[in-house]
Protein backbone atom coordinates (compact mmCIF):
# COMPACT_ATOMS: atom_id res chain seq x y z
CA UNK A 1 0.00 0.00 0.00
CA UNK A 2 1.78 3.36 -1.00
CA UNK A 3 0.48 6.38 -2.18
CA UNK A 4 0.77 7.43 -6.21
CA UNK A 5 -0.10 10.29 -8.38
CA UNK A 6 -1.64 8.08 -11.30
CA UNK A 7 -3.12 4.97 -12.12
CA UNK A 8 0.21 4.13 -14.14
CA UNK A 9 2.48 4.54 -11.88
CA UNK A 10 0.71 2.38 -9.57
CA UNK A 11 0.84 -0.37 -12.06
CA UNK A 12 4.24 0.59 -12.23
CA UNK A 13 4.91 -0.04 -8.33
CA UNK A 14 3.37 -3.65 -8.89
CA UNK A 15 5.86 -4.25 -12.24
CA UNK A 16 8.86 -2.76 -9.86
CA UNK A 17 8.14 -5.12 -7.04
CA UNK A 18 8.11 -8.34 -9.45
CA UNK A 19 11.26 -7.52 -10.90
CA UNK A 20 13.17 -6.78 -7.35
CA UNK A 21 11.92 -10.28 -5.99
CA UNK A 22 11.49 -12.05 -10.04
CA UNK A 23 14.17 -14.91 -7.93
CA UNK A 24 12.04 -15.59 -4.76
CA UNK A 25 8.68 -15.83 -7.33
CA UNK A 26 10.55 -18.37 -9.41
CA UNK A 27 11.43 -20.64 -6.55
CA UNK A 28 8.01 -19.81 -5.24
CA UNK A 29 8.63 -17.94 -2.04
CA UNK A 30 7.04 -14.97 -2.83
CA UNK A 31 3.49 -14.19 -5.05
CA UNK A 32 3.34 -12.41 -8.18
CA UNK A 33 1.65 -8.68 -8.30
CA UNK A 34 -0.77 -9.16 -11.18
CA UNK A 35 -3.41 -6.84 -10.06
CA UNK A 36 -3.79 -3.35 -8.84
CA UNK A 37 -6.29 -0.99 -7.31
CA UNK A 38 -5.90 2.74 -7.39
CA UNK A 39 -8.31 4.72 -5.14
CA UNK A 40 -8.66 7.99 -6.48
CA UNK A 41 -11.33 10.41 -5.38
CA UNK A 42 -14.38 8.83 -5.00
CA UNK A 43 -16.95 9.64 -2.60
CA UNK A 44 -15.83 8.74 1.17
CA UNK A 45 -13.06 7.71 0.17
CA UNK A 46 -10.84 6.59 2.84
CA UNK A 47 -7.80 6.01 0.95
CA UNK A 48 -7.47 8.80 -1.55
CA UNK A 49 -4.58 8.25 -3.94
CA UNK A 50 -3.70 4.74 -2.05
CA UNK A 51 -2.37 1.79 -4.60
CA UNK A 52 -2.48 -1.51 -3.56
CA UNK A 53 -0.73 -4.45 -5.38
CA UNK A 54 -2.01 -8.13 -5.56
CA UNK A 55 -1.75 -11.44 -6.07
CA UNK A 56 -5.41 -13.14 -7.49
CA UNK A 57 -6.27 -15.79 -9.19
CA UNK A 58 -5.77 -15.14 -13.40
CA UNK A 59 -8.38 -17.25 -15.23
CA UNK A 60 -8.54 -14.85 -18.50
CA UNK A 61 -8.78 -17.03 -21.73
CA UNK A 62 -9.09 -20.73 -19.08
CA UNK A 63 -11.39 -22.41 -17.79
CA UNK A 64 -15.25 -21.69 -18.23
CA UNK A 65 -14.47 -19.24 -20.89
CA UNK A 66 -15.69 -16.19 -18.77
CA UNK A 67 -12.60 -14.69 -18.35
CA UNK A 68 -12.17 -12.65 -15.53
CA UNK A 69 -9.50 -11.97 -12.33
CA UNK A 70 -11.08 -12.88 -8.72
CA UNK A 71 -11.67 -9.65 -7.11
CA UNK A 72 -13.04 -8.82 -3.92
CA UNK A 73 -15.89 -6.79 -2.87
CA UNK A 74 -13.74 -4.01 -2.22
CA UNK A 75 -14.24 -3.17 -5.95
CA UNK A 76 -14.34 0.65 -5.07
CA UNK A 77 -10.88 1.98 -7.51
CA UNK A 78 -9.16 1.96 -10.90
CA UNK A 79 -7.95 -1.03 -11.61
CA UNK A 80 -5.38 -2.73 -13.50
CA UNK A 81 -4.82 -6.72 -14.26
CA UNK A 82 -1.84 -8.68 -15.82
CA UNK A 83 -3.32 -10.61 -18.90
CA UNK A 84 -0.91 -12.17 -20.62
CA UNK A 85 0.80 -13.18 -17.05
CA UNK A 86 3.74 -15.64 -17.67
CA UNK A 87 6.51 -17.22 -15.82
CA UNK A 88 9.59 -14.37 -14.78
CA UNK A 89 12.79 -15.11 -16.70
Amino acid sequence: MKKTTTLDDCIGLCAAYNEANKTSIRNGADFVCNAVCWRNGFVNDDFPGTCFGFTTANSTGTGSGTGSFQMTAESICDGAGWIDQRPLT
